[in-house]
């Protein structure tokens, strides 16, 4: 963890080192349930950042869900008017 400490430490710079960082951490987070927000700093400047860009990603991935999930029910809701006019030709 010291290494990932270190790399912590430099949060300040290249915003696209710092994305990588974040991304870097919140991996370990959501998939290392050993691993806490302490392990990659004391700061809580550094804690904060680390809890916002999680955050952040959190709703990302809440509105690729929603967005897929609107698709389906608007592809299903064309499938559902195709097979009721197919009815309706079908009977007369």
């Amino acid at each position: 963890m010291n290494k990932v400490r270190y790399l912590v430490k430099h949060l300040g710079s290249n915003s696209e080192t710092v994305e990588t960082i974040l991304d870097f951490a919140i991996f370990l987070l959501r998939y290392y349930e050993n691993v806490d927000y302490e392990d990659f700093s004391d700061l809580v400047t550094i804690i904060a950042k680390i809890k916002r860009a999680e955050l952040h990603r959190v709703w990302i991935d809440i509105e690729e869900i929603i967005g897929r999930l609107d698709g389906i029910d608007n592809s299903s809701k064309q499938n559902l008017v195709i097979i009721k006019i197919k009815k309706r030709t079908t009977r007369d």
